[in-house]
């Protein structure tokens, strides 16, 4: 688990910023829908209140030799050339697609696909160097970060647990079960974000505290999210994992988690 440290960011007494939680994207797939992916992008830049931490499994990252590899279901923008190198082909992809907002990213996590496609070709090192031309922190395949947003008076912190998520639940309520289990083993966080099982849901709850003399009863709001994704489960012209496995559709996109730092509530924007 990495320690992402402190993000800081000037804000108003009064501002409401945008965390997006934007991974899952699966470039490369004939099944990717590159046009939402887009779209999330140029939301992020157009809004001066937004920030976003990627999730993993940016791209499909599967090469010729995996015995996942179907030349069916591969977008029709990656060529024969591209097949030997497919790792470094797709990691191009992303970082020209999200480099007019790196400056807004809080840091890049690792998905099951880098950490897999790494593995296998020995390239252990490829998420950390995208992190570093991208100039953002490598999160791991999960982390701690502090998102700090300093007014004038004073700063507001809200600790974020992240993982990029594991196991294959295929049931809403499943998946919420896993979010739910993942915030109870990180009691003290603010904000849970967890990716992989491609479905935007949530989970919000108070968690009852005492104040720093022990003196009064306070409730700390606690929210978690399960990110989303860009990988259509039914695609024309390819068969995808999900369908294969008989999974639901699921509504493409990101969550967008909505912070009010001076009054501490906490939300979630589907987009």
């Amino acid at each position: 688990m990495e320690l992402g440290g402190s993000y800081i960011v000037k804000s108003g007494a009064k501002d409401t910023w945008r965390l997006w939680a934007v991974g899952d994207v699966h470039l490369g797939s004939r099944a990717c829908s590159l046009n939402r992916f887009k779209e999330t992008i140029k939301a992020i830049d157009a809004d001066p209140k937004a920030l976003w931490i990627g999730m993993g499994d940016y791209a499909e990252y599967i090469g010729f030799k995996d015995k996942r590899f179907d030349p069916a279901g591969i977008s029709d923008d990656i060529k024969v050339s591209d097949l030997g190198k497919i790792g470094s082909v797709h990691q191009h992809m992303f970082m020209d697609l999200v480099y007019p907002i790196r400056k807004k990213c809080v840091g890049l996590l690792k998905g099951n696909h880098e950490e897999r496609y790494e593995h296998h070709t020995h390239s252990e090192h490829m998420h950390a160097e995208m992190c570093e031309k991208l100039g953002v922190k490598d999160l791991g395949y999960s982390c701690f970060v502090d998102l700090i947003f300093r007014t004038r008076s004073q700063d507001y912190k809200f600790r974020v647990v992240a993982h990029h998520g594991a196991g294959y639940a295929s049931t809403t309520g499943g998946k919420v079960n896993k979010l739910i289990r993942f915030m109870n083993d990180f009691p003290l966080a603010d904000v849970f974000i967890m990716g992989h099982v491609h479905q935007k849901l949530q989970h919000s709850r108070p968690i009852i505290s005492a104040n720093e003399d022990c003196t009064k009863l306070v409730e700390i709001n606690q929210l978690g999210v399960v990110s989303g994704s860009y990988l259509k489960t039914y695609s024309e012209g390819a068969a995808t994992y999900g369908e294969m496995k008989g999974y639901s559709p699921v509504a493409l996109g990101s969550s967008a988690i909505i912070i009010h730092p001076s009054s501490r509530a906490l939300g979630v924007d589907w987009a």
